[in-house]
């Protein structure tokens, strides 16, 4: 009883530290997009002076 117990802990973690990867992973892309687009932005405008 106890051993299962412990098991369906076990997946449940795996299942919720996955989620958070994901939505971590997901976040990362979010930030690496919009760094990417504002430093674009900047090396447009810098170019744009020149």
């Amino acid at each position: 009883m106890i051993k299962s117990e412990q098991a369906h802990k076990a997946v449940q973690n795996k299942i919720v530290n996955r989620e958070k990867q994901r939505l971590f992973e997901k976040d990362y892309l979010h930030m690496m997009r919009l760094l990417s687009c504002q430093l674009a932005l900047k090396l447009a405008r810098e170019n744009h002076i020149k």
